[in-house]
């Protein structure tokens, strides 16, 4: 059995690590080099102790098995069921939480007395041939077999296949015959041959938590796949199986007895992935009626399913059937019987605490087990009578009967609606027949209502007034928000008929229930939404707000929730309703308007995470609307035979996928899940938030009393009919609604004709969340409906020449009835579906080409490049572009620069790559008047006013950031205190993403296209700092192309961009759906990363975005293409959309405060202290205020020209200047360096929350300075320019500050006020730790921490917890033009975008004449190319533009006009100005400037071997991407001419950390974060890692009883090794030469940062040496040579010694043993393993190309065994044997538990020692995963029986310690272990 807490593997070069296990087989799969962005997977992890992460746990299920028991109205008995399979488990698993583990000292294994010997081991030959030569080697748990492997390069072994077929060479005719592979019984050396098409060699490996083997690489073909062998007789390596992390589960269908998980989306299920289930073969008649099963999640988490008339309960977790319940008499339930069923509500106590909820459900009606073949097969037809009861059955107790009760009349093809008040509305049917076409007769038209209540007592049948609509076979139903029912469907014809017995039915209807009588409308309330929490967490306390008539009593008071069904045959799969406990009625918050605190449901057993109504009901009257709720703890789907289970939800979609059979075995996935309550399981959590919210409470009171209430119009039942009384449902378990009194009514309901024609008959109906609108649909293989399409394209209809062009699907809403078609493909006859957590219906299977699809429907209503900046007087300068690295000032409107006017600038011909990567260069004005410009991967300081570089920066790393590189940036926050005087206020860059610099030259230029994945680094700067240094931060995911949004509160969003590529046409892939969050701290040391939720439109090259004044992000633009594509792999995007950030969670909607503009000042002077009015709901804490300015962008390929964000100082508080208002007292920014002049939005913040508005402000002193336009290159395609100058102008031509206009009201004025008085120094390089190594036996230093701020920060910003990420909304279906350049003008909040006018051509037409005169053409362009939005209207006003603005620049003049400057061909260099109104056009200026500017940047001033990476092994049947692998750059500085650092040596600490050896160095990676915490002193005396080939392993782990220390100390030993040239020496040079090998070992504790290495010796040198630790501790080492290297024969000298290193904690008394020799020399490619019975088998030895036997050392195929010292069968009194049965083997973090031994005599506990070993992969010296650990003893009890006694032990804490899975657990006495140890299973 695997653990059920499963990790996965990292692959650290050749190492496998536990992190977060899903199941791995599959070939071929790519490795290469990727940022660590590319894995997708760890935000999915849960935390696990000081570092690492555990995955998703999966519980067993806790209920024993009872043979049935019967009881209630019928009681019926099944005899002998005995006990299912499986029932063996605990009760709840719980998840591993972190633990801090931590080290003491001081205890150690010197206390275990052992025997004296002089027994120095023996040898025994074992297996003369073992096949093959075991280069890699490892022991499987539970089979007890040695599998040994080496590689299919050889084409050759000593043993043969026992038959084809034979492995085809790839690239040759060749076959190869031969064996590479084996499985030994370690017992009898029996051996079977496995069969491997991949090639192995030098391949990595590890057990997962099911024990299988997952070995990963090798060589060729091999490289990049994953190979799986499980545990079994006659397993082999799998190929491919496709699991998903989270997934529905589809149960039955026709001629498939299976059930399968649906894969994630755009894979694709194969056999294996199917699980047969012979439940459903057992239940099958002649006839079936065993289709669409009923299944339900039972709140103990266990799945039950009903088919035919047998019932089980399944685990989900093991796939075993744990209960059967007595068989249910009297016919067939399921189709075609078609009875239908129903979960009953579950009712929920506040403050619930009950470990199991009871849970019921109600199945009605069906028919006789032949009723089908009667009415189907039969002539004449025979339409038997249907069933007349009902059953009910608690499926959370083992003893449950059936309880029958009797409808009023028979049924079958009916539907159950559960209502809002918990009752069951029984629908449609007929009374005689079966399923099927023309199989029924007499329609059964009068609903009934069951009214329910808990214990069953008093439940009864009630008849309601009848339809005139006969609906029975396809017909179906939706609860709908206003607690009306939604009816439709019925056809009982194969196709549309009009003149049948029973026509299709097109026609719809709604049904008014007994609750809706017309007398009882007072009753209703209403759901106060903006007031209510709609989205809530398990167990937490949340309120909804109610508004209605009169005093409202709290008894009468019932609060449901229900999840909307997927309808067709009568099944509805997923309903569900829970009644929520009431934990607080708070009366008269406002007048008639009341508060209710629920508690949701504790877990996702109880209520499946996702989207829910909420009902209030009033006297058993359902409030007027429901209100839409949705769980946060989301998790996925399962879908379940043809019910839809929530688990961990990826999205699905994708047609055509295989189903079939496959045996339970091949089931990989299940393990992968994790346990949410008592037995299902539950994804990863998305946050967590124990912040409660309360409603608030006011006054006022209002009484309604009413009389005589009468009877209702309508009423045709007869006179003695009871009253309708709303249910009085009640539990024994001490809760019940009993006490909601209720109105009394004879009303029964009444019809209405809804819709005259739906146009499709409603075979499947569900009702979609938050749109209230209900999809309908049939069946594609009809043909036919009776509605068309709205117009081509119709449908092929596969193998014919036809089109269908008739509607099969449709969207109706349920208001008014309007009708949307929706198109189909594939056949969805008698699908399944179920709402994924994001309200989107997921519908799985149908007919023929859709048997095996799976289809989603999303919830909609449609489902020149420069660089400008401007300076703090308002001039502009623009910098680059593509063939000028010059800059120059943009002239005075209406004036032209000349060639003196511009400015030489080398540092853009330096920072020239081949392909550019200096376009669109960074450039930021300083708060010290300086200008910051980054271009590739330099960064200077320039000096604006002597145009003077003044400091240089140190290079970042990692690639090129500019375009064509296209990384991002920003400036962050610039964070001012009240009353200003520092001198130099800090001013930061944060710079992320972009590619490598030949990332341009691969995607464009190389053919076919390469597209490297992009940076994952961001890097910090404090550019006001000349000594600043780099601080590196990892982002989640690869990002180029990308957007950087500086947001209100200071964080900045980065969203948009693709992983990898680069800019260019078609030159990017995977677009990065998922924005990222940087939470923005001064310091940087509380920075961190969030992942938010994904737009589904890829947005990457030409993306923009614009900071919207009520805090969300406008985005738009995107075009790979050369024009306007529809067709192309990344369509041209016309679309915009709107994000709603973090803070724009509805639950923080309370602080959001408004700004009173009247009351405000928002025209300020540098200095100047004003004041802003504000108005919110409450007390104001200052402390929780923040007020920030924000110059708005002006936004294109990334980079975000003058994007600024200044928090300013607030000066004073008012509070309550008037009722709830108050004033804040600010002062503006000193000077235009740290805000230029101009327009700024002014967001004030409360609790972290922006503000409903911004305000514009003016920032005021004269105009603005724009700098010259700066041009980065970036795009590689070259396009022919106009004349232009091209000349070059002295630095003293430059006219400059002084010869500009100065007269304010104009374009641009002034002076620089601004020089640096700091001396240029040469660059300093530096990053964000800083670790320094000693020389050996020095202390190494700890990782520096980053400077610290001034004095000021926003560390004091309280913020309010949420774990709202994001929301996305399509604004705009097209927006016209693809948004290239963007930026929101301010006053007119409209967004301006515009392209170029290259493209001729557009998505939207200028709207009348004159059209462009396309220069030297007779062409005219009629489109536009640039357009106003309004933000809030969408809006479009198109503008003309003459000139092209292809890769132009731009920035707001102080007057708030945008400033463009460069562009393309004509518009190079031309100026152009727009200004504020609703008429205003472009005015251009062409030739304005005197050199083109294209990609140039504006600013405003203010005066495994080749493969140094890893990657995380993806989920089984997954491949990786270039995105998946993470660079290391300690493999690269590790490596030697000759490498030396391959197959390092990696541990999990016990702190959770991962400490890395390479070559001679060593460093602690924190595996979250992904960054080196510490780097360990140097070892010295030459290389360790392959070739030099020493070995390593982890010294054990020791334990105390009750263990409490923070940190358990842990320690590597490395032993052996070579000089660093040794495989230079025998392998490169003629004649060879062997260098002897190392004969040190080296010890160190890694969990102590101030740790040194011990060095000792050994009694000989040895290289290429393995390393077993033993049960005892102690260490053998074994194999190797002691000259040479690895390699070809590169090694001389066998060490066919053993040496035993005696373990001590503090290595005090530790000592090497030389033990007996072998006769047989094992140096490269020999293996080992410990063994059950503590011998060791030893294997392995080939240094030759091949399988050669006269060569010098032969190919080795002999294996041995090795008896250590502590086999002396002198000893063998002290040999305890373990009694497995009477032992625990299944153990959770932290438990106690007992394992029983029986020996001979007294044992002396001080003598006895418990160890745990965890069997490594062996190969090339390294031992992976090789952990032994010394369990503390609690107890010993002596003599339980006679020689028998009891030791009570305690587990390890936690997973850092011991990685859940398979161990071997021996017990040792006087230092000699048992005589076996005994498989044990770590659990969480």
């Amino acid at each position: 059995m695997a653990s059920l807490v499963s990790r996965g593997i990292i692959i650290l070069p050749l190492l496998f690590v536990y992190v977060n296990g899903e199941h791995f087989l599959y070939p071929k799969r790519h490795v290469g080099k990727a940022e660590l962005a590319g894995y997708k997977g760890p935000d999915s992890l849960a935390v696990d102790g000081g570092g690492f992460y555990s995955g998703p746990l999966i519980a067993d299920d806790d209920g024993s098995t009872a043979g049935g028991n019967a009881g209630g109205t019928t009681e019926v008995t099944v005899e002998n069921l005995g006990k299912a399979d499986g029932d063996n488990t605990n009760g709840n698993t719980n998840s591993v939480e972190s633990t801090q583990v931590a080290a003491k000292n001081g205890i150690s294994n010197e206390n275990i007395v052992e025997a004296k010997t002089t027994f120095k081991g023996s040898w025994e030959l074992f297996i003369e041939n073992a096949g093959v030569s075991a280069m890699h080697l490892i022991l499987l748990p539970k089979i007890n077999q040695a599998l040994m492997f080496d590689a299919t390069v050889w084409k050759i072994s000593k043993m043969k296949l026992p038959g084809p077929p034979c492995r085809h060479v790839e690239g040759t005719n060749e076959e190869d015959c031969y064996v590479h592979s084996i499985l030994m019984d370690v017992e009898t050396g029996k051996i079977r041959p496995l069969r491997l098409n991949y090639d192995t060699w030098c391949s990595s490996g590890a057990l997962d938590i099911n024990g299988r083997l997952v070995s990963t690489g090798g060589y060729n073909n091999g490289s990049d796949t994953v190979r799986i062998l499980d545990l079994c007789d006659t397993c082999e390596y799998a190929t491919q199986v496709t699991l998903g992390d989270g997934r529905f589960m589809v149960f039955g269908g026709r001629d498939f007895p299976t059930y399968e998980y649906v894969p994630p989306q755009g894979q694709k299920n194969t056999l294996k992935d199917v699980i047969d289930f012979n439940f459903l073969v057992e239940t099958h008649d002649p006839v079936e009626n065993n289709l669409y099963p009923f299944v339900y999640l039972s709140t103990d988490g266990n799945l039950f399913i009903f088919a035919n008339n047998r019932s089980v309960l399944l685990n989900p977790n093991t796939h075993k059937i744990i209960h059967e319940f007595p068989v249910l008499p009297n016919g067939a339930r399921n189709y075609p019987a078609s009875g239908s069923a129903c979960l009953l509500p579950i009712m929920l106590k506040p403050n619930e605490d009950r470990r199991v909820i009871p849970a019921e459900v109600l199945i009605c009606g069906g028919a006789s087990h032949d009723a089908y073949a009667k009415a189907d097969l039969q002539r004449p037809k025979v339409f038997l009578p249907g069933n007349t009861d009902c059953a009910r059955l608690d499926i959370t107790k083992r003893n449950g009967k059936w309880k029958i009760i009797n409808m009023p009349s028979a049924r079958l093809l009916e539907d159950m609606v559960v209502l809002p008040t918990g009752d069951v509305l029984l629908v449609n049917g007929a009374k005689t027949g079966s399923a099927g076409w023309d199989d029924a007769r007499e329609p059964n038209f009068n609903p009934v209502l069951y009214k329910f209540q808990t214990d069953g007592t008093g439940s009864k049948f009630i008849v309601l007034n009848p339809s005139n609509i006969p609906r029975m076979y396809h017909s179906s139903f939706a609860l709908l928000p206003d607690a009306k029912i939604l009816i439709a469907g019925s056809n009982t014809n194969p196709g549309y008929l009009d003149d049948a017995l029973f026509p299709t039915e097109v026609r719809v209807e709604k049904f008014s229930p007994h609750y809706l009588d017309p007398n009882l409308v007072m009753f209703r309330q209403e759901i106060v939404v903006d007031n209510s929490n709609n989205k809530v967490k398990y167990g937490q306390k949340f309120t909804v707000q109610i508004r209605g008539n009169g005093e409202i009593d709290q008894e009468k008071l019932q609060v449901t929730i229900y999840s909307p069904p997927f309808v067709t045959h009568g099944i509805s799969m997923n309903q569900r309703l829970i009644q929520l406990g009431i934990v607080e009625f708070n009366k008269n918050v406002t007048q008639n308007t009341n508060n209710i605190i629920l508690q949701a449901p504790m877990n996702g057993n109880i209520a499946p995470p996702g989207y829910y109504m909420l009902f209030v009901n009033y006297n058993g009257v359902p409030c007027r609307q429901s209100m839409w709720m949705a769980s946060l703890f989301s998790r996925g789907i399962i879908i379940l035979p043809l019910l839809f289970v929530y688990v961990n939800g990826e999205h699905f979609l994708y047609p055509k996928r295989h189903v079939g059979k496959a045996e339970l075995a091949g089931y990989k996935g299940p393990d992968s899940f994790a346990v949410d309550g008592g037995g299902f399981y539950s994804g990863p959590l998305i946050a967590d938030d124990d912040g409660s919210t309360a409603g608030g409470n006011a006054g006022g009171t209002t009484e309604v009393k009413l009389e005589n209430l009468g009877k209702a119009g309508g009423d045709n039942t007869n006179s003695n009919a009871n009253s309708v009384e709303s249910a009085q449902v009640a539990a024994k378990n001490g809760i019940s609604n009993e006490n909601i009194v209720e109105a009394k009514t004879t009303f029964k309901g009444s019809w209405e004709l809804f819709v005259e024609n739906a146009g499709v008959s409603a075979m499947h109906l569900i009702l979609l969340p938050k749109i209230n609108q209900a999809l309908m649909f049939d069946a594609t293989v009809w043909k036919i409906s009776k509605m068309k399409l709205p117009g081509p394209p119709c449908r092929h209809i596969e193998g014919t020449n036809e089109e269908d062009c008739y509607v099969h699907s449709i969207l109706m809403d349920v208001e008014t009835g309007k009708i949307r078609p929706l198109r189909l493909n594939y056949d969805t006859w008698c699908s399944s579906g179920a709402l994924d957590i994001n309200g989107r219906l997921v519908s799985t299977g149908g007919y023929n080409n859709g048997s095996d699809t799976v289809r989603i429907l999303d919830l909609c209503d449609t489902c020149g490049y420069a660089t400008q900046v401007t300076l703090g007087n308002g001039r502009f300068m623009v910098f680059g572009g593509r063939d000028f690295p010059t800059y120059e000032f943009v002239p005075p409107q209406g004036q032209k620069n000349t060639l003196k006017d511009v400015v030489d600038f080398n540092f853009l011909m330096e920072t020239h790559d081949p392909v550019e990567n200096n376009l669109y260069p960074f450039v930021y004005l300083s708060t010290d008047g300086n200008v910051f410009i980054f271009a590739n991967n330099r960064s200077v300081l320039l000096n604006p006013n002597t145009q003077t570089i003044i400091h240089e920066f140190p290079v970042l790393p990692n690639g090129a950031r500019n375009y064509p590189a296209s990384g991002s940036a920003c400036l962050l926050p610039i964070m001012l205190k009240p009353n200003e005087d520092r001198r130099v206020i800090p001013a930061e860059v944060l710079i992320c993403g972009g590619a490598s610099h030949d990332a341009y030259a691969k995607a464009d230029l190389q053919r076919p296209k390469v597209f490297l994945p992009g940076n994952t680094d961001c890097a910090r700067l404090d550019i006001t700092k000349r000594n600043g240094k780099w601080k590196i931060i990892n982002m989640p995911s690869a990002r180029l192309l990308g957007d950087m949004v500086v947001l209100p509160t200071g964080d900045v969003l980065i969203v948009n961009g693709a992983k990898t590529g680069s800019a260019g046409w078609d030159d990017a892939r995977e677009p990065n759906l998922n924005p990222v969050l940087y939470k923005f701290q001064t310091d940087g040391t509380g920075s961190k990363f969030t992942v938010l939720n994904p737009s589904n439109i890829p947005r990457m090259y030409h993306s923009s975005f614009a900071l919207l004044p009520d805090a969300k992000i406008l985005i738009a633009g995107s075009n790979t293409n050369p024009g306007y594509l529809d067709d192309a792999l990344f369509p041209t995007e016309v679309r915009v959309e709107k994000f709603s950030p973090h803070y724009l969670d509805p639950n923080l909607a309370m602080f959001r405060q408004e700004i009173i503009v009247e009351k405000s000042n928002n025209q300020v002077k540098y200095g100047q202290k004003f004041t802003v009015q504000i108005r919110g709901n409450g007390e104001i804490d200052q402390q929780k205020l923040q007020v920030t300015v924000y110059s708005p962008p002006f936004v294109t390929h990334g980079i975000s020209m003058n994007q600024r964000l200044i928090q300013l100082g607030i000066v004073e508080f008012n509070k309550n200047v008037a009722p709830n208002t108050n004033n804040i007292v600010l002062q503006a920014p000193m000077n235009g360096n740290i805000a230029p002049l101009g327009y700024y939005m002014l967001f004030i913040n409360y609790n972290g929350v922006p503000c409903r508005q911004s305000m514009w402000m003016g920032l005021f002193w004269r105009v603005l300075l724009v700098l010259p336009l700066f041009f980065a290159y970036v795009n590689c395609e070259y396009f022919t320019y106009p004349s232009r100058h091209t000349g070059k102008a002295e630095l003293a031509g430059f006219k400059g500050p002084d010869s500009l206009a100065t007269d304010g009201g104009g374009f641009f004025s002034g002076p620089l006020v601004v020089n640096d008085d700091v001396t240029a120094t040469a660059g300093n390089q530096g990053g964000t730790t800083e670790v320094t190594v000693g020389k050996p036996g020095d202390d190494t230093l700890d990782a520096s921490l980053v400077d610290g701020n001034d004095g000021i920060g926003n560390a004091n910003m309280i913020e309010a917890a949420t774990t709202f990420k994001g929301s996305w909304e399509l604004f705009l279906e097209n927006g016209g033009v693809s948004a290239m350049h963007l930026i929101l003008l301010p006053k007119i909040n409209q967004a301006l975008m515009f392209d170029a006018t290259v493209w001729k051509i557009s998505k939207i037409k200028l709207p009348g004449p004159p059209c462009r005169h396309v220069e030297g053409t007779n062409e005219e362009d009629c489109f536009a190319h640039s357009v106003l939005m309004d933000i809030d209207t969408g809006k479009l006003r198109p503008l003309r533009l003459n000139y092209d603005t292809w890769c132009s620049s731009g920035g707001l003049d102080i007057n708030g006009r945008l400033v463009s400057t460069g562009g393309y061909n004509n518009g190079s260099d031309t100026v152009r100005i727009l200004d504020l109104c609703d008429t205003c056009e472009w005015k251009e200026y062409p030739g304005a400037l005197a050199n083109g500017r294209w990609y140039a940047t504006q600013v405003t001033l203010g005066d495994g071997r080749d493969f140094p990476t890893y990657e995380f092994v993806p989920p089984e049947g997954k491949k990786n991407t270039h995105q998946d692998v993470v660079d290391f750059k300690f493999l690269v500085e590790t490596h030697d001419p000759v490498e030396n650092n391959l197959y390092p040596f990696v541990y999990l600490s016990t702190d959770g950390n991962v400490f890395i050896f390479a070559n001679n160095r060593s460093v602690l990676l924190n595996p979250k974060t992904h960054n080196i915490i510490h780097e360990f002193p140097m070892l010295p005396n030459g290389a360790r890692n392959y070739p030099a080939s020493g070995s390593a392993c982890l010294l054990p782990i020791i334990l105390k009883p009750n263990e409490d220390r923070r940190v358990i100390p842990a320690e590597i030993l490395i032993c052996g090794g070579a000089p660093h040239d040794a495989y230079e020496k025998a392998d490169l040079q003629r004649p060879k030469v062997f260098l002897p090998g190392s004969s040190d070992c080296a010890r160190l504790d890694f969990t102590k940062r101030n740790s040194k290495w011990k060095i000792l010796n050994m009694p000989s040198a040895r290289l290429l040496g393995d390393m077993a630790v033993l049960p005892t501790g102690d260490v053998l080492i074994v194999n190797g040579a002691k000259t040479g290297s690895a390699g070809w024969d590169d090694a001389r000298e066998p060490n066919l010694n053993p040496v035993l290193y005696k373990f001590k904690t503090d290595g005090t008394g530790s000592k090497f043993t030389v033990l007996n020799p072998s006769n047989i020399p094992r140096m490269y490619h020999s293996s080992f393993a410990v063994l059950p019975d503590a011998k060791i088998l030893i294997a392995g030895s080939n240094t030759n190309p091949g399988y050669l036997d006269d060569a010098l050392f032969p190919t080795e195929v002999r294996v041995e065994k090795f008896s250590p010292h502590y086999l002396d069968p002198n000893l063998a009194m002290f040999r305890q044997e373990i009694i497995a049965e009477k032992s625990n083997n299944q153990l959770k973090y932290g438990q106690k538990f007992t394992v029983q031994i029986r020996g001979n005599g007294v044992i002396d506990q001080q003598k006895l020692q418990v160890t745990i070993y965890s069997p490594p992969f062996v190969t090339h010296g390294i031992c992976m995963n090789q952990r032994l650990i010394q369990l503390g003893i609690l107890e010993f009890n002596k003599d339980v029986a006679p020689n028998t006694n009891n030791i009570v032990l305690q587990a390890p804490m936690n997973g850092n310690i011991a990685q859940p899975g398979y161990y071997m657990l021996f017990v040792n006495y006087n230092g000699v272990p048992c005589l076996r140890s005994m498989w044990v299973q770590i659990l969480p």
